[in-house]
């Protein structure tokens, strides 16, 4: 089948020219990520890394992050994405846990801490993995010290370079959620996982309202990867990156970027709306056409308050990382009701068990269980964990909740103990 790497080919075939990211103001072309990542790409698989191999990306937001997200995948290696808030003893379970063969991180000339981290983490781990730094400014010269930078291989001439040929069952990313035993649990997603719910979740939105999509946090989970950084790259947005979590910082892009698009946790938008200051509104009011959320519910104040202050609804949406994200999503017609998160979307579908395995009615409460081209892998080398959650090709989401009357789907609450805590999800025997 198609790599999904070569969705940034396809684009940059056909709009060469158009901006693909923009990035503290500068603009990159299609053509100018696509040569990015080719180089990246070559310097992989010059060194061995190729098909087989899994990649740890570990990066805070700049254009060489989507450049490298896109030649991991190009390669034919699979992408491991990988916070990098994380401490060591993460970093060092993560290389181990994952067979990491490669690892691209964030660095840049007077700012080591994070390679510095990942190089004490692959000592602890006691695998031999080669670390090559991603600078802020693709124009920076080599990270002086140990760590190697990526910079020399933007320059070599390889803008036609093909992706490497894949499968359906062949595992594009690797992406982490919690366990019940604390242990963070390797989510395989496969080429066909991403191309199958790429398809499904195109018509979803208004595209013409997705234009400039804000980029900001990080890549390593599925939600970001497929909304912001898959589907813009797709369809040829723009992708408008914003390293900062500051709210007056995240509004002052938002304004002079023209962005149109969001798609970010609650806790993000109560953020924003905590920012006392409206020089910024008008101009984001003038362009902001489509909020979308996920991850954990918010309350009826931020909705009221975000419509009032900015003119667009949030809407509430629901997925997993095991279902490469999205299994139901809301329409502005639904209007805001607590607790629930849209209809199940074309092309999934989604059951209410009781405790004995048979299916609930309309109305009756129960676990939520998904069957969908999207359905992961499994975990990985986890086969334990993987046949407690899947059945006859149907995922297990641990999540309580109901199909009401209008075929809304509805979040109850969880079956075991998992908390959120702003963007991350905890688990407390991890506390």
């Amino acid at each position: 089948m198609h790599n999904v790497g070569g969705y940034l080919d396809s684009t940059a075939f056909r709009c060469p020219d158009a901006t693909a990211v923009r990035d503290r103001g500068r603009s990159f072309s299609y053509s100018q990520v696509q040569r990015m990542a080719n180089g990246i790409m070559v310097g992989l698989l010059t060194n061995g890394i190729g098909r087989g191999s899994r990649v740890a990306l570990c990066c805070s937001l700049r254009v060489g992050q989507i450049a490298a997200f896109f030649a991991i995948l190009k390669s034919g290696a699979t992408l491991v994405g990988a916070d990098h808030n994380w401490t060591r003893r993460d970093h060092a379970e993560m290389i181990v846990d994952c067979k990491i063969d490669a690892i691209l991180c964030s660095a840049d000339p007077h700012d080591t801490r994070l390679a510095e981290t990942i190089a004490a983490a692959v000592r602890e781990s006691g695998r031999s993995v080669p670390i090559w730094t991603i600078p802020k400014n693709p124009d920076d010269s080599s990270v002086s010290g140990e760590f190697a930078s990526v910079e020399p291989w933007y320059s070599g001439r390889v803008a036609d370079l093909p992706a490497a040929p894949v499968t359906t069952e062949d595992v594009a990313t690797i992406a982490f959620t919690s366990g019940t035993t604390g242990r963070r649990k390797g989510v395989q997603l496969t080429h066909g996982n991403i191309a199958a719910m790429t398809l499904i979740t195109l018509p979803l939105a208004d595209w013409s309202a997705c234009r400039r999509r804000l980029g900001s946090g990080d890549y390593e989970g599925i939600m970001a990867q497929l909304f912001l950084l898959l589907l813009p790259i797709f369809m040829g947005d723009t992708i408008v990156l914003c390293e900062s979590r500051d709210p007056e910082e995240v509004l002052r892009i938002m304004a002079s970027e023209g962005v149109t698009y969001m798609v970010e946790m609650s806790v993000f938008y109560h953020n924003v709306l905590t920012y006392p200051g409206r020089q910024f509104d008008e101009a984001i009011r003038k362009n902001l056409q489509l909020c979308v959320t996920g991850g954990a519910a918010f309350p009826e104040t931020w909705y009221e308050a975000f419509l009032e202050r900015f003119g667009v609804p949030i809407l509430p949406g629901y997925g997993a990382t095991e279902t490469t994200t999205c299994v139901s999503w809301c329409l502005e017609r639904d209007g805001y009701v607590r607790g629930k998160v849209g209809r199940p979307v074309p092309g999934v579908k989604v059951r209410i068990l009781a405790e004995d395995g048979s299916i609930r009615p309309v109305g009756a409460e129960g676990e939520i269980v998904v069957s969908s081209p999207g359905v992961m892998k499994g975990y990985f080398e986890m086969p334990v964990e993987t046949a407690r959650v899947l059945h006859d090709g149907w995922y297990r989401t641990g999540d309580l909740g109901l199909i009401d009357t209008d075929g809304q789907l509805v979040i109850m609450g969880r079956l075991d103990d998992k908390i959120m805590s702003g963007y991350y999800r905890i688990d407390p025997t991890a506390v």
